[in-house]
């Protein structure tokens, strides 16, 4: 099987006829409805339960991060959090540009929200606070839809039926500047500390730490 290829697909339950975002946390899948309910499936596409959403408007996409659950809307420009069975959280008004949201998606460390009417893409912090903006390549001129995978972003496009891929966050190592190394005075040489090399422990013969771009010797 190639990839795009269709694999299955299944009906969505009686009152959800007007589905305006979906997104899955690997066990369970949520489609948000225009009609302000969020309808819960199984994996299959078993039909779970529903809840309703709170304080909204014109709900325009859905996202899922841990225990927690975001729905962008459009008339009210504000996103809603809630829990996993629906109970609210909080919420948060969008850029005032952000006027026309129709797609919302987060890794956990960011939340990016596109616009159908500017065609462009916004990036909040999990709290709500804007960080910045882009522009969605010149076709994707209507975009409908937004997920990421931590790496990459995908947009769907409503007039063109084509999904865009747009490069991610860049990655985001651990800050070396604020690590504090104690050693202990058990440690006289090198020979109680191992690394793992290639699923193989090989004992450190010699360790050096840098410090203010100078390295130097722990113990050997």
């Amino acid at each position: 099987m190639a990839e795009g290829d269709h694999i299955t697909d299944w009906a969505l339950t009686g009152p959800n006829t007007v589905s305006v975002g979906i997104t899955t946390n690997g066990s369970n899948i949520y489609v948000v409805d225009n009609n302000e309910n969020v309808y819960k499936y199984t994996m299959a596409g078993a039909y779970v339960s529903v809840w309703a959403l709170t304080n909204q408007s014109r709900p325009r996409g859905i996202a899922i991060y841990g225990s927690n659950i975001w729905v962008c809307d459009s008339i009210e420009n504000r996103v809603y959090k809630y829990t996993l069975t629906g109970t609210p959280v909080t919420d948060w008004a969008l850029q005032a540009e952000n006027t026309d949201c129709t797609g919302i998606t987060t890794d956990g460390t960011n939340i990016w929200v596109n616009d159908y009417v500017d065609a462009n893409v916004y990036k909040y912090n999990m709290a709500g606070g804007y960080i910045s903006s882009w522009n969605l390549t010149g076709n994707n001129s209507d975009p409908y839809g937004i997920t990421t995978d931590g790496n990459n972003i995908w947009v769907v496009d409503f007039e063109d039926l084509a999904v865009y891929k747009y490069e991610g966050p860049p990655a985001v190592g651990p800050d070396y500047s604020k690590l504090k190394v104690n050693i202990s005075d058990v440690w006289k040489d090198a020979s109680n500390v191992q690394i793992n090399v290639g699923d193989a422990w090989k004992t450190v013969t010699k360790m050096q730490i840098n410090v203010g771009d100078v390295w130097k010797t722990v113990f050997e």
